[in-house]
């Protein structure tokens, strides 16, 4: 769509007599920037819709204006309202410091992963979204906790070699 947009502004310029060559530089940097753009939105976007998800959320809501936003404040925790500190300048950018650090924390994870959502968010929702970190809600446990499969430890008893863990008694046999 672009490349046809190029070669028009290039035919409409060369016809009016213009620098055609100045235009299809112009053109050719207006698609590099927008592939560029697009190498780092895709992943972004993508790694959104996979942290909404998780966090059982709707995934469109990582492509809607806004609403994004408030999305995410509600998987972190924090209050609705906060959307229009996210409008004012200067004050947004430590909001968005204060709500990538909770979304690190209600996935599990430290703070030097919060500075890489800061930092390299092409990078890091993907792999927050896409990875094996689960969610976990404000004021709560694991979100889908009952689905998860429990790891059973084996009975101790008395024949048992390790001799630092405590024993449990063997029962007697059962009588009919």
């Amino acid at each position: 769509m672009l490349l046809p947009a190029t070669l028009l502004s290039f035919t409409v310029l060369q016809a009016r007599g213009g620098d055609a060559d100045a235009a299809l530089a112009g053109g050719a940097m207006l698609i590099f920037q927008l592939v560029c753009t697009a190498i780092i939105a895709i992943p972004q976007i993508a790694g959104m819709w996979a942290i909404f998800t998780k966090a059982g959320q709707p995934g469109w809501a990582a492509i809607v204006p806004i609403y994004n936003i408030i999305v995410l404040l509600e998987i972190t925790g924090k209050p609705v309202w906060w959307v229009i500190l996210f409008l004012c300048p200067c004050v947004n950018i430590i909001v968005s410091i204060i709500v990538a650090i909770e979304l690190a924390n209600r996935f599990g994870q430290g703070g030097g992963f919060a500075v890489g959502l800061i930092l390299l968010p092409f990078i890091f929702y993907p792999i927050l979204g896409f990875g094996q970190s689960r969610y976990t809600p404000p004021g709560g446990d694991y979100y889908g906790d009952e689905d998860r499969p429990r790891r059973r430890r084996p009975p101790r008893d008395e024949y048992d070699e390790d001799e630092d863990r405590p024993r449990r008694p063997r029962r007697p046999p059962e009588e009919d």
